[in-house]
């Protein structure tokens, strides 16, 4: 059990330290994460099939002309090549605050194809929560970051 995060990059976010929306803080302030791709939330919907407006329209995504109403509380994020030098600079903020050797002590490695990543876990535990909170979305920009460079675009569902 825990939140996860899937798409062009996946994992579960830090249980107690990271939120759902920590990659907001990968985008400007005013961004706001989109609907989840792909919620299986389940729907309740009412659907009229005698309207008289339908004139079986092609581009109708609702073919019987329903309203459904569910609650998704999931939500995704989009970055493109556009979003680079954000991510990196935001990447090197996060740096700053850790330290030098933080960073290098927790021997961080990324896969590039699938973007997963493995490190010290033993580092991580001797740090105050603060530098946890920290590790945790330098670890997720790491993955926006290197989807960016690799493939040019990186779109993930998070589990609120």
């Amino acid at each position: 059990m825990g939140r996860y995060y899937n798409g062009t990059i996946s994992g579960k976010f830090w249980f107690a330290i990271q939120s759902s929306d920590d990659a907001s803080n990968f985008k400007p302030a005013d961004y706001e994460p989109g609907p989840c791709n792909n919620c299986s939330v389940e729907r309740d919907c009412v659907c009229n099939e005698n309207d008289e407006n339908d004139e079986n329209d092609e581009n109708d995504e609702n073919e019987n002309n329903c309203e459904c109403q569910y609650e998704c509380y999931n939500f995704s994020y989009y970055f493109d090549q556009d979003d680079l030098d954000f991510v990196t600079n935001k990447i090197r903020d996060v740096e700053k605050q850790l330290g030098h050797e933080i960073i290098k002590n927790l021997q961080f490695v990324i896969n590039e194809s699938t973007f997963d990543y493995d490190l010290d876990w033993n580092i991580v535990e001797l740090q105050n929560r603060e530098n946890q909170v920290l590790i945790a979305r330098w670890c997720l920009g790491k993955q926006i970051e290197s989807a960016l460079e690799n493939i040019g675009e990186c779109i993930f569902d998070c589990e609120n």
